[in-house]
């Protein structure tokens, strides 16, 4: 019987399983103190990571490392969706034939990314005065960094 409850942070567990039987290699980090969050906070969370590993199904091969770490402050929560997809896609390939430039680094630095994806996580983010950046790591892969300042204490008021 399938549960109506929504999803909490707990459900990241459910994720990592799906995730390693579609072929990905995923783990999560859990540092500093975890905090009881409101449900809505718990559920956009769980949504950001829900969509960034979406992304990550969609764009990176099997095989791909991806780590989604949770880093509790006194004061809040950095949430990151990390993975080396590119490095895997370029596995096998001659360094001729991977295409990677300096342009492409400075590309990583100034490039805004978006897409429907990134524009739903900042949204989500924004409701507990959170933002969302979303880059890319010439040679390796993509990072979504979340960062809720002031989680615990929106979570009181």
């Amino acid at each position: 019987m399938a549960s109506s409850a929504p999803p909490t942070l707990e459900s990241i567990k459910t994720l990592e399983l799906d995730m390693r039987e579609a072929g990905y290699n995923m783990s999560v980090v859990y540092t500093g103190a975890i905090s009881d969050l409101e449900s809505s906070m718990e559920l956009a969370i769980y949504r950001i990571a829900f969509d960034a590993l979406e992304n990550v199904r969609k764009h990176a091969p099997a095989a791909t490392d991806v780590t989604v770490d949770f880093s509790w402050t006194d004061a809040g929560l950095q949430l990151l969706v990390k993975d080396n997809g590119t490095e895997v896609a370029n596995r096998g390939l001659s360094i001729a034939e991977i295409a990677y430039s300096a342009e492409e680094d400075r590309k990583a630095l100034t490039e805004t990314i978006r897409g429907a994806g990134i524009t739903a996580m900042s949204e989500r983010a924004a409701l507990y005065q959170g933002s969302v950046e979303a880059t890319r790591v010439p040679g390796v892969g993509f990072t979504v960094s979340a960062i809720f300042p002031r989680l615990k204490e929106l979570s009181v008021e």
